[in-house]
């Protein structure tokens, strides 16, 4: 029965229980109404003739009494009473004999025949004495024969209402003979139909619950499997098929079967699923070191463009005044400046990898004086300004340290800065102020240029953005070495009335070295 489908299981269940709801029903209803049909046959069966008897009784009982009447119509000589007496008399013995008539139809007993033919002769009897009674008193006899006539009938009529009352008797206690015996078997039926109701109601019940625990411990083991699943007893790569004990063929087994497929589909995609996230975290370390490789070049690439331009600068002039025969201290100095340009290109490579690589860390530690970094930095600035003919205001506040450092990437920092201003401005004055400020050092890189627009001021540090078609680096670059180093950089800027850029670097820890 485990392979039949649950919707016939359930359909079985209903039948059954239906089957035996009829069954157990009709038999409730027959027995009730056999009990009830042999209830009203006894009571007539015994009680008919009783009342049959009764009235048979009661109606002699009445001739009897008109035995006195006719004593009192004969000694008054009333003849019309006589004849009165004697109409009623003949009606009370019709009545009689028909009751009897009844009674005997219902006598099942030969002792009861027998004593009913004793008492129909003896009526007879009477009856004649009672015509002879009834003639004498017409014929006013004398009242010694009538008395000894009366003495007779007398006799024969307590006769006949003695053997009424005994025949009476004796059905009272037929009856009850019979009651108890038919109670008996009505108690029986009574017994068997409880007997059978109980039986079916058992019966359907232990079916129900076989055929309900068919389909439940099936969902139970399902539901357990879960369970433990759920809590991690069972891991997700040990289960395969019939790993549920549940070996019916029905829904609930196929269920069961469905469920061991889907936890198998998911322990092959939470591997899967294992599997993409080792390689998207692969991916992401490969992209952030494309992403670093490209930071990397774009620097170098931005970072080289000023040192190259200020060697392309002083190598064309030079070439141009050798040319002419012209040689001194210019170019000589012109030469300098390309071989401090060349060497400082070097370090900015060097420099940019450690930046790219390690950001947040310092690349170096080295005493930067603030006076050799400004001399410094106007020779690489000088052909940059005359471009825009611009010029360059630098001041230095008293009791300002030197700061700790890269002196390559500081003045990189500052010439890039310089260079903004002076794309930004013409005819102008780039003004550089550097003064301490508590344990750091600060430079101040002023133009008076057109401003920045306000809706550009929040992304000034980002990559790409750029104002003025350029690749929109170097306030990148800058802001990542002076973090690098454990400085800040701040802009501000008004339209109309050019930008400020304010940059600190830490100073250095060394009082012989405090002050240029």
């Amino acid at each position: 029965m485990k392979n039949i489908k649950v919707s016939v299981k359930l359909s079985l269940s209903f039948l059954i229980v239906l089957g035996l709801t009829i069954i157990v029903g009709t038999v409730g209803i027959l027995g009730m109404i056999r009990i009830n049909s042999g209830s009203q046959r006894m009571f007539e069966h015994q009680t008919q003739p009783l009342v049959d008897l009764g009235m048979a009784r009661e109606y002699f009982h009445q001739i009897r009494v008109q035995l006195s009447d006719i004593a009192l119509a004969s000694a008054s000589g009333n003849l019309k009473a006589i004849d009165l007496i004697e109409q009623q008399i003949s009606e009370y013995e019709y009545k009689f004999l028909y009751y009897m008539k009844l009674y005997k139809a219902t006598i099942i007993m030969e002792g009861g025949v027998e004593g009913f033919n004793e008492i129909l002769e003896g009526f007879e009897v009477h009856q004649l004495n009672m015509r002879q009674v009834i003639a004498s008193a017409r014929a006013e006899a004398p009242p010694v024969q009538m008395m000894l006539m009366m003495d007779n009938l007398t006799i024969i009529t307590d006769r006949i209402f003695d053997a009424l009352t005994y025949t009476t008797y004796r059905r009272v206690l037929q009856a009850v003979h019979a009651n108890a015996i038919n109670r008996a078997w009505f108690d029986l039926m009574f017994i068997l139909i409880i007997i059978v109701i109980s039986a079916s109601i058992i019966t359907a019940l232990f079916l129900i619950r076989h055929i309900s625990k068919l389909i439940s411990r099936p969902i139970s083991e399902i539901g357990h499997f879960a369970e433990r699943v759920s809590k991690g007893d069972i891991a997700l790569s040990s289960i395969s098929s019939n790993t549920i004990d549940v070996q019916s063929t029905d829904e609930i087994g196929d269920l069961a079967r469905i469920l061991e497929d889907a936890f198998i589909k998911l322990s092959e995609l939470d591997q899967a699923k294992t599997e993409i996230q080792r390689l998207e975290a692969k991916n992401v370390a490969l992209d952030a070191f494309s992403l670093s490789k490209t930071e990397f070049l774009s620097n170098i690439s931005h970072e080289f463009r000023t040192p190259l331009t200020v060697i392309s600068g002083y190598a064309q002039l030079t070439k141009q005044r050798l040319e002419k025969g012209i040689a001194g201290n210019k170019e000589i100095k012109n030469q300098q400046t390309i071989f401090l340009e060349s060497r400082r290109l070097s370090t900015l490579v060097k420099t940019l990898l450690d930046i790219s690589i390690v950001k947040g860390g310092l690349a170096s530690n080295e005493y930067v004086s603030v006076k050799e970094l400004t001399e410094r930095m106007k020779d690489v600035c000088k052909p940059i300004l005359e471009k825009n003919h611009n010029r360059l205001a630098i001041k230095i506040k008293a009791g300002c340290p030197p700061v700790r450092a890269s002196h390559d990437t500081v003045l990189q920092v500052i010439v890039n800065l310089v260079v903004n201003a002076s794309r930004h401005d013409k005819n102008g004055v780039i003004t550089i102020t550097i003064k301490r400020a508590d344990d750091m050092v600060s430079f101040s890189v002023q133009d008076s240029g057109a401003g920045i627009p306000t809706d550009m001021m929040d992304k000034l540090f980002e990559r790409g953005v750029s104002g003025s078609g350029s690749t929109g680096l170097g306030l990148t670059i800058c802001k990542e070495t002076v973090e690098a180093y454990g400085g800040t950089i701040a802009v501000r800027s008004s339209l109309g009335k050019g930008t400020r850029v304010i940059f600190t670097l830490p100073a250095y820890k060394n009082e012989a070295k405090e002050v240029n």
